[in-house]
């Protein structure tokens, strides 16, 4: 019965002593008898996310990876910030218990900001809702909400996505905070600017 209430765990592993289950719970981390409420590759795909920083919109489109470990990269196509020639680029860890994604991100535009994230995962699994801590300063911390939607698969085929533009940044971030909890997910289009757009051209005539 306990090993059912405590999933990971050996009865041997909880009668143990204290220093032991110690270890154990440092090895495996402190949730790890948490069991996650969904399976991880439910949630691997691309997703186009959205927060505000410093009062500056950021928006990508981040992919996750599960492959034993969940992982996540918001780049291609290139991260947009408002006020920024360079959007923020972040590698982030993830783990899962029960509905909810934990984990740690870095910049790696210029390898100082970094921080934790934690996200709930709606019914459907088409919305990753929560926040973000950020190191501002080296004694200072912020946080705010981070909103991940997920993009519509298979409407990225055939889009080489490292030659695309993301939408403006303060209106897509418009799209991804007022995008139904319940509903499908979002085109690729609907994040993308047009092709004459994102390559300064103008549509043969």
């Amino acid at each position: 019965m306990l090993e059912q209430m405590f999933s990971g765990w050996t009865a041997k592993d909880l009668f143990s002593p204290g220093e032991a289950r110690r270890a154990r719970a440092a090895n495996g981390g402190l949730l790890s008898p948490i069991a996650p409420a969904i399976l991880a590759e439910e949630l691997a795909g691309l997703w186009c996310t959205a927060y505000v920083y410093e009062g500056a919109h950021h928006v990508d489109l981040t992919m996750i990876t599960v492959s034993g470990a969940i992982t996540a990269k918001n780049s291609p196509p290139d991260p947009r910030t408002e006020g920024r020639a360079v959007g923020f680029r972040n590698d982030i860890n993830l783990r899962l218990a029960g509905r909810h994604l934990l984990g740690e991100w870095r910049n790696t535009s210029d390898s100082y900001y970094f921080g934790s994230v934690h996200l709930a995962v709606l019914p459907g699994e088409t919305i990753l809702e929560g926040f973000y801590t950020a190191v501002k300063s080296d004694a200072q911390v912020v946080a705010d909400r981070w909103r991940w939607v997920r993009v519509e698969p298979r409407t990225e085929i055939g889009i080489d996505l490292a030659n695309v533009s993301l939408r403006e940044p303060s209106r897509l971030y418009g799209t991804i905070f007022e995008h139904d909890p319940y509903g499908r997910p979002i085109p690729l289009a609907e994040v993308i600017e047009d092709q004459w757009t994102s390559t300064k051209r103008s549509p043969p005539t």
